[in-house]
């Protein structure tokens, strides 16, 4: 997130895994695909639509909230190809992309910690 905060413009929008929550918090940077965001379908009845479009994007079928969820959706996550990703980047105008670093991709991340990978979407 730091990262991301010193090093990309403002108006950055990364692709990020679908669970948990806060990349918002310290990069200051738009995120797509966070668990959390569905959240704001209680407060926000027509944005129902566009977080369940999101998640299906990131995950089909699209697993519904329950017990094991957040575990199937990183999972699922890890295994999209370079391929997968950047198609959802580029139909999403995201600019970069945040994988697990254990996952192996044929570009060169502009970013890793211990944890995760950060890539240019558009190289």
């Amino acid at each position: 997130q730091l990262w991301a905060r010193n090093n990309t413009p403002a108006d950055a929008r990364f692709l990020v895994p679908p669970y948990g929550c806060g990349f918002r918090v310290l990069s200051e940077r738009s995120s797509w695909g966070e668990w959390s965001d569905g959240s704001a379908m209680y407060y926000d009845p027509p944005f129902a639509e566009i977080f369940l479009t999101r998640m299906a994007a990131v995950h089909e079928p699209i697993a519904l909230p329950g017990p094991g969820v957040l575990a199937s959706w990183q999972e699922y996550y890890r295994r999209q190809s370079w391929e997968q990703v950047r198609g959802i980047a580029t139909r999403n105008n995201l600019d970069y992309i945040v994988q697990f670093r254990d996952v192996q991709y044929p570009a060169t991340a502009v970013f890793e910690s211990g944890r995760y990978a950060i890539y240019r979407a558009v190289p």
